[in-house]
């Protein structure tokens, strides 16, 4: 989360980040992948916490409190989903599906979303990369979704 707003976007944004995915946050593992994955940041106001995982492991979490008045008295805060709030040339996100939840999730349902449906998403990027029939070579994908893959063919050698 960045603290930019509209009046001003670009005035350093990557410095007023916020949260332990943010550009110089400590983390505890790997914050990105160039692989499909699922983001998910979770804040509880009930323990002043931020915590962010990817694909369903905490990479780090921040104190971080909820202004009195809640997410209206952020006035004119830049912030959306799937697209970073300033010109970042490293930014490159599409969206397959998002969620908002009325409570703070628990790092154990954060787990059981991603288990839920990493089988479904490693599949679909298989499919999308590997041809309907092939006339040539071509490589078949090692990792999708955050799952390793390893192939064997089924013809004796």
């Amino acid at each position: 989360m960045t603290n930019a707003t509209a009046a001003d976007p670009n005035n350093s944004p990557w410095g007023t980040e916020v949260g332990p995915g943010s550009t110089n946050a400590a983390t505890t593992g790997t914050k990105a992948t160039s692989d499909l994955a699922l983001y998910t940041t979770v804040i509880s106001g009930t323990n002043s916490t931020m915590s962010f995982y990817l694909n369903g492991k905490q990479v780090g979490d921040v104190t971080y409190t909820i202004p009195a008045g809640g997410l209206t008295n952020y006035g004119d805060l830049v912030a959306y989903i799937g697209k970073s709030s300033y010109a970042d040339p490293n930014s490159k996100l599409d969206v397959d599906d998002y969620a908002v939840y009325d409570t703070a999730i628990s790092a154990a349902d954060v787990t059981k979303l991603y288990d839920a449906q990493v089988l479904d998403k490693a599949e679909a990027a298989v499919k999308a990369a590997v041809p309907a029939s092939a006339t040539e070579d071509f490589a078949l994908p090692t990792s999708a979704a955050g799952v390793s893959i390893a192939w064997k063919s089924w013809l004796a050698s």
